[in-house]
């Protein structure tokens, strides 16, 4: 488990919604088998955390500020070396908004909508900026790995291996067709995330409790009934006797011997 700030995992949620775009586009771009699938990882990885920091629901409006009803600290299971990538993730962001800001600044006419875009970059890079050059958070501890690359991006790989490490998970993968179905064992509940395999947004995210054998989606999760058509769990009593969980029932299996 690692603590963050909630405003620092908001720049990370913004950081990831910005770019998982681009990592989605070099998948289906790429056809190095190597880099195709660190793409993939790195994908998975960041749609994983971003689920995490989502249960939260915190105001992206003004990332920097705390809003009523937000807690100051959250805990989340990241790994330090996945911490270290999102801020270099998060300082690939902040050179997008100087970039842009730039660009603002350098125009002959401004529109209204113009000005107000210039002064909220404005904003967000003045209050941002100042924390990678404090070693004493998150950003200036590994403001010094510089802003991510992306792998097979101009030649270049990751400057850090990817590590994804959401605690103690187990993860399995099946691949079919133009579907994966991955299962990610973490605690006592077992995830399902199902998906198209050219990287492409949508994926479903179903929770099976390993102790109930109850079938959820998770609030503002997609349902996954536009990918499978049914969605089941199988429990095994002490007895060996054997329970089918769907999401319309529950029964007991009967094996041919008996």
């Amino acid at each position: 488990m690692t603590e963050l700030y909630s405003t620092t995992l908001k720049h990370f949620h913004l950081a990831i919604v910005e770019f998982l775009p681009e990592l989605r586009q070099l998948y289906s771009q790429t056809s190095d088998a190597k880099i195709k699938e660190e793409i993939e990882d790195l994908i998975e990885a960041y749609e994983g955390i971003d689920l995490e920091i989502g249960r939260y629901s915190l105001n992206y409006d003004e990332p920097y500020r705390y809003y009523d009803g937000e807690p100051d600290d959250i805990e989340i299971n990241i790994s330090d070396e996945m911490t270290a990538n999102l801020v270099q993730l998060t300082l690939r962001l902040l050179s997008k908004w100087k970039d842009k800001l730039d660009r603002i600044q350098k125009k002959k006419y401004f529109t209204d909508e113009i000005a107000a875009e210039g002064r909220r970059l404005n904003r967000l890079i003045g209050q941002i900026e100042p924390l990678t050059q404090t070693t004493s958070y998150v950003f200036g501890k590994y403001a010094h790995l510089g802003q991510l690359h992306f792998p097979g991006e101009d030649g270049a790989g990751l400057p850090e291996p990817v590590v994804i490490n959401m605690g103690k998970t187990i993860k399995n993968k099946l691949k079919m067709e133009d579907l994966f179905i991955e299962s990610r064992s973490q605690g006592e509940d077992v995830h399902l995330l199902i998906g198209k395999r050219d990287g492409t947004p949508g994926k479903a995210h179903v929770v099976i409790d390993a102790k109930t054998g109850d079938i959820r989606v998770e609030d503002n999760q997609q349902e996954p009934t536009e990918l499978v058509n049914k969605v089941e769990s199988i429990l095994t009593m002490p007895n060996g006797k054997k329970i089918k969980v769907t999401r319309e029932a529950i029964k007991e299996l009967v094996s041919d011997k008996d």
